[in-house]
């Protein structure tokens, strides 16, 4: 079928709107934007308030498939003999969608004012929201917007889709483009949702009320599934566009298109910084796997609070992450002087043992006071043998690169040595070194150490256990991520893993060496 281009309407054309007796003429200014399925235009109106007429703008959208209309000197358009049963079911879809359209009120859905047919098709109009679109206003702000500032985007974007999902109704085409961002009278800058050409409804059932399933996408914010057509309610879908939209804002560039992107170029490209909630929230709604994805609004706007401390920002709700600064002084003070009071009773303690000469000193429980630590530590190994992971050794064994290992690492070779007993003078350093290297267990919330600590973090050779999704070190360049059940058995130095054997729930091992 040959490509017709179909020509915008010219700037000043009058379009006519008729129902019933009331009539309404809309100047066209000029053409914003065009797609396959219709052309937009800036158009205003005359409106009287009161005596006084005042000039309205607003946003019209005609349809009109490109390949098949041609336009008419009058402005009507014609379609193709072969081609008009297909214009007027996908006519008849348009004016559906324009009419659910103009039922919805959600303030970060663009409001429909009036839905008409005329010049043999069909048009919506929309207030005219600006020309300050979310690429526009990344850019506009330094080419990428700070975590906070993204968040509150992506959740007012969020409540619009959660409106439209409640209703059965998906967008299928979230992206930077088509989020206005329009300037209020209270000086409040909001995000606005447009262009409802792909926009699908569904019965209870999960079927739609169209007859033809969304195959538009857009590279980069379309997840996978949509390339072979989407005919079945899926919230995950727009999840995924919502995803790669909070990626543009966090990074200044669109993500590679659905089937290139993987979560180590997702860790790679995201600045330094970011709170575990958000990096959690772009992982889990990228996912290639549609079942695997954030499959609602509740879930994705759950995942990206986590951590953080609810601030509101008129009917916005947006969190920031709780710095240690901004605890209540008092609370520090009290904490410090019950940790103090506890380290003067365990040194009076240890001062009577010294006098009475207690030979079993060496056998009793010792007790770690660490007021800089997060997570509560357990110091006798023998009762957490129960913690190590199956068939895991606690001390792990030479480890050998596997053969998609990209470095060769040579193991080191233990030489024989000989333990003698400390002399008196060095009794006390050789008690203190002994502590240090007892095995302890360090529950990390993510994943539990079992292994030396020090300073209250991971600190040798040990175990590394992860209880959910997470990367395995913030300097592995490569941004692995581990699973639940995953394990890592290898050697750590001040929290952060050197070189070790990668053990996957999934199957299989893989080396991995991070260094310093």
């Amino acid at each position: 079928m040959e490509k017709m281009n179909t020509q915008p309407l010219e700037v000043g054309y009058q379009l006519v709107s008729k129902k019933g007796a009331a009539e309404k003429t809309y100047h066209i200014e000029r053409m914003l934007g065009r797609g396959g399925f219709g052309i937009t235009y800036l158009a205003t109106a005359e409106e009287l308030v009161g005596n006084i007429p005042q000039i309205t703008r607003y946003t019209i959208k005609e349809f009109c498939l490109n390949d098949v209309c041609t336009r008419q000197k009058d402005g009507s358009i014609t379609v193709q003999e072969q081609a008009k049963d297909e214009f007027e079911s996908d006519k008849g879809d348009f004016l559906h969608e324009a009419e659910r359209l103009y039922g919805m009120h959600q303030e970060g859905i663009v409001p429909v004012n009036e839905v008409f047919e005329a010049n043999g098709t069909a048009y919506y109009v929309m207030q005219y929201l600006g020309e300050m679109s979310l690429v526009k206003y990344v850019k506009d702000n330094g080419g990428s917007l700070d975590e906070d500032e993204a968040k509150r985007i992506a959740i007012a974007v969020s409540n619009a889709l959660d409106y439209l999902h409640k209703q059965n109704v998906t967008h299928l085409d979230v992206k930077p483009e088509n989020i206005m961002m329009l300037q209020r009278r209270d000086g409040r800058t909001t995000p606005v949702l447009i262009d409802f050409g792909l926009a699908c409804h569904y019965k209870k059932n999960g079927t739609s009320t169209s007859k033809h399933s969304a195959t538009g996408i857009t590279e980069g914010y379309s997840p996978l599934e949509q390339y072979a057509g989407i005919d079945k309610f899926s919230p995950e879908a727009d999840i995924y566009a919502l995803g790669a939209t909070l990626y543009f804002m966090l990074t200044g560039k669109a993500p590679l298109k659905a089937a290139d992107m993987s979560a180590q170029h997702l860790f790679k490209t995201l600045p330094d910084g970011l709170s575990d909630g958000v990096v959690e929230v772009l992982r889990k709604s990228m996912e290639k796997m549609a079942e695997r994805r954030i499959k609602s609004v509740a879930e994705f706007q759950k995942t990206i609070m986590q951590g953080d401390e609810v601030i509101e920002d008129g009917q916005v709700t947006v969190r920031r992450r709780v710095k240690k600064q901004d605890k209540d002084n008092s609370g520090f003070i009290k904490y410090g002087v019950i940790g103090l009071g506890v380290i003067i009773v365990i040194l009076l303690i240890l001062l009577l043992m010294q006098m009475c000469g207690d030979k079993k000193t060496k056998d009793t429980e010792a007790v770690a006071v660490d007021t800089t630590a997060t997570t509560v530590v357990a110091t006798e190994d023998q009762n957490q043998t129960n913690m190590a992971p199956a068939n895991t050794p606690e001390q792990p064994a030479t480890q050998q690169p596997s053969s998609s290992s990209s470095q060769t690492v040579q193991s080191p070779t233990n030489s024989s040595t000989t333990t003698s007993s400390p002399s008196p003078a060095n009794q006390n350093t050789h008690q203190e070194s002994s502590q240090q290297s007892q095995n302890k267990t360090l529950n990390l919330g993510y994943a539990v150490w079992h292994g030396p600590v020090k300073n209250g973090k991971p600190n040798g050779d040990g175990v590394m256990r992860f209880n959910s999704s997470h990367r395995i070190d913030s300097r592995d360049p490569a941004g692995n991520m581990a699973e639940a059940g995953d394990y890592i058995d290898g050697t750590y130095v001040n929290g952060h893993l050197d070189q070790g054997t990668w053990h996957k729930s999934s199957g299989g091992t893989e080396y991995l060496v991070i260094g310093q």
